[in-house]
């Protein structure tokens, strides 16, 4: 069967690569090699200016230089899709409700002030750890357009009432083996949409894989012609399009 989702003809098979945490060196290099691919890389961002982290000095993130806001909009001017991931690297499944609340709005109300023409609600808030709760969720209903916890990875394709767009991730080795794995099985499926989570690069923060790795992995991805790689915000942005 060949759907017509909005993005082409015969796109059925929809893959996410959302990339975390906004490592500076990391992030410039996912830009370019997505962009030498005729694609847009889906990058996830922490709003604090402050340095932190996950709230805690002996954070081993802390050690890989973040990006700030001067980059993002560069990034985003260039066509890349710039998302919150937190004000920092809270779990929000680990904290009360209303500290959860407090840290999502402050996110978002930097991206508003920082980026020109993000507005929440039609963008996806891409919880760290993939941690969230039932009732954050659906407080998030009315707050931006999707929100991004953790799961199998697996989703419907986009709709207009689709909000939960669960991703998935190993690690910190064996990324690469367990996502061409995923992939395989999308593409045995008739339609579908998977969303992987992944981090840096060649080293930088947890879990990385390598630059040339990425580079072949979307080398290969392009030539499928049933597949599209679109970031997360841009693929419900089009569903709510198709009327």
């Amino acid at each position: 069967m060949s759907l017509n989702l909005g993005f082409g003809a015969g796109k059925r098979h929809l893959l996410t690569l959302s990339f975390d945490d906004g490592f500076r060196h990391s992030f410039s290099r996912i830009a370019e090699i997505h962009e030498h691919h005729g694609l847009k890389a889906c990058l996830n961002v922490l709003a604090a200016d402050d340095g932190s982290f996950g709230g805690s000095t002996d954070d081993i993130q802390q050690k890989f230089p973040k990006g700030d806001f001067s980059l993002w909009r560069a990034l985003a001017e260039r066509g890349h899709e710039i998302m919150p991931h937190g004000w920092n690297h809270t779990n929000k499944a680990h904290v009360p409700l209303a500290v959860a609340q407090d840290l999502i709005l402050r996110c978002l109300g930097s991206f508003t002030r920082e980026i020109p023409g993000f507005q929440p609600l039609r963008s996806v808030f891409n919880f760290p750890y993939g941690g969230s709760t039932p009732v954050l969720e659906e407080w998030l209903n009315t707050i931006v357009r999707g929100y991004r916890p953790g799961g199998e990875g697996f989703n419907p394709l986009p709709h207009r009432m689709l909000r939960r767009v669960i991703c998935c991730a190993t690690g910190p080795t064996g990324i690469e083996i367990h996502m061409e794995s995923l992939v395989e099985r999308l593409l045995l499926q008739d339609s579908g949409w998977l969303v992987y989570n992944l981090h840096g690069l060649d080293g930088e923060g947890w879990g990385p894989i390598s630059a040339e790795w990425l580079d072949q992995f979307l080398r290969r991805m392009t030539t499928i012609p049933s597949l599209l790689i679109e970031p997360t915000a841009s693929l419900l942005t089009s569903a709510d399009t198709l009327g």
